[in-house]
């Protein structure tokens, strides 16, 4: 029904209050069906969506413009749908980090989700949440490996995270702003176990990703800012690590010989 219901935000508004309080009625066999469901991917999908649509949602001057009483209808169900939208965004993070708190398992069921990773990190373009999915990935970096497979759904981790810095340079206009949060997360993450981190980012080739953001035009205030923060992620990234320091020599002849 939720995923039928995608074109009708506030059909999906009421099916999300309505896991909330199922979740809270009976909370163990919700959990159980959430898992063999892959609810919650499905419910990011779903918000992933409505962001979307709300970043689609800008109506023309002459809509705006015109005071006919049929436009005036118009514009208030789009405003509604807009509302509903958000609502839904929300309600759909909220039950995300509902799930992922109440069970001391569904955090790592999470961290095994490909699917599930890559919505959340959908859901970082937009503005308003983009502090709170980061703090749901750091919480993520701070789950200990105990196993090979989680040492991979790690190292799949560290990939999109970096991938997050490329696709930020090519579709987000604030795209400074955007790598600056992500470069400062990433020295948290470095801080929680520093050579276990420094060796996974290095083999996702972080230091191609991170010197890359460099390549662009911004303004003065922010191109400060960027800079300095990508000074501050590489030293995080090298110290104390021989064989990063040998990676980014090599990296920075080979750039300096392209020149």
């Amino acid at each position: 029904a939720l995923e039928h219901c995608t074109n009708g935000p506030g059909l999906v508004v009421t099916i999300l209050k309505s896991f909330h309080v199922i979740l809270k009625l009976a909370t163990e066999q919700t959990l159980v069906s959430f898992k063999s469901l892959d609810v919650l991917t499905r419910v990011l999908k779903v918000a992933c969506l409505q962001a979307q649509e709300l970043r689609k949602a800008h109506p023309s001057d002459d809509f705006r413009g015109n005071g006919s009483q049929s436009n005036n209808v118009q514009m208030d169900s789009l405003d509604e749908r807009i509302k509903n939208a958000l609502t839904c965004v929300e309600l759909a993070f909220n039950l995300f980090k509902e799930y992922v708190t109440i069970s001391d398992l569904g955090r790592m069921i999470i961290l095994h989700n490909a699917n599930c990773i890559g919505c959340l990190f959908d859901l970082f373009q937009e503005e308003n949440l983009r502090k709170h999915v980061l703090e749901q990935v750091l919480a993520l970096y701070r789950l200990p490996p105990s196993s090979a497979q989680d040492h991979t759904a790690k190292l799949q981790l560290c990939s999109k995270y970096l991938e997050t810095f490329t696709r930020a340079k090519e579709h987000e206009k604030n795209f400074a702003e955007m790598s600056i949060d992500l470069l400062v997360t990433l020295r948290e993450i470095i801080l929680i176990d520093r050579a276990y981190y420094q060796n996974l980012f290095r083999n996702g080739e972080c230091f191609l990703h991170i010197v890359s953001l460099l390549n662009g035009t911004f303004d003065e205030a922010v191109g400060e800012q960027l800079v300095l923060n990508v000074l501050q992620t590489l030293t995080s990234l090298l110290a104390e690590n021989d064989e990063s320091k040998v990676i980014i020599y090599c990296f920075s002849s080979l750039h300096m010989f392209s020149v």
